[in-house]
């Protein structure tokens, strides 16, 4: 009986941690970021430990970035993204696919095949950009102006990951030198400016101005304010 009872609780509590991760996909995206960018510090490690692994300056770079910093990314925009805008959380395949490209880039570029690492993380990039999109046109409220600097961000990590898998034959062409600015300090960067002032706001408890709920952007509100009628 008790076995019966575990395995009816064990069965509802399932379908609810799917239900809460697909509202915040944070649970397991900032999870795994901690695990990848563990992993990226332990090449160094096993490195000058002597266990025999290549010299890990790739590896190490592309783990921190689409591996520690990208989980972090998809982590809060998966999951605020959806309440910014009012518009529905992401869906399990959707989450899971991220996800599984995410796992899939860092164990390529763990194993040194990095060009085969950027494929997956600029497919990746490709269906998270995708699914925040269908989101934006889903809305019922407009996010922040500044979030268009996310927007920039992601599509710098996408056009940089694609750069990079196209030219690692040739690390120290213009292509390749191009690619890794876009992704190791726009990607990053952008994002972080784009909501920081809204994330920081909200974190000190500061004052913010309050605007209804709506699809047009504050700019365009503020027009139709002023025009007569």
């Amino acid at each position: 009986m008790n076995q019966t009872s575990d395995r009816k609780i064990d069965n509802r509590a399932r379908p609810e941690y799917l239900r809460l991760v697909c509202e915040e996909p944070f649970r397991i995206f900032f999870p795994a970021g901690v695990l990848l960018g563990v992993v990226g510090v332990s090449l160094w490690v096993l490195f000058y430990l002597g266990v025999g692994i290549p010299y890990p300056n790739v590896a190490h770079a592309r783990l921190m970035i689409e591996g520690f910093m990208a989980s972090f990314i998809f982590g809060f925009l998966g999951t605020a993204g959806s309440r910014i805008t009012s518009a529905p959380h992401f869906s399990l395949s959707e989450v899971a696919a991220i996800f599984t490209l995410d796992l899939l880039a860092a164990g390529a570029h763990t194993g040194g095949a990095h060009r085969l690492g950027d494929i997956c993380f600029a497919i990746c990039l490709f269906f998270f950009a995708r699914s925040l999109a269908k989101r934006f046109r889903q809305r019922k409220d407009s996010p922040p102006p500044n979030f268009v600097l996310v927007a920039l961000g992601l599509v710098s990590g996408l056009a940089g990951a694609t750069l990079l898998a196209f030219s690692e034959a040739a690390q120290y062409s213009w292509a390749y030198q191009f690619g890794g600015a876009l992704l190791n300090e726009c990607f990053v960067l952008l994002p972080v400016l784009g909501v920081a002032p809204f994330f920081i706001a909200r974190l000190l408890d500061l004052p913010m101005a309050e605007l209804p709920e709506s699809r047009a952007f504050p700019w365009d509100g503020c027009d139709r304010r002023r025009s007569p009628g």
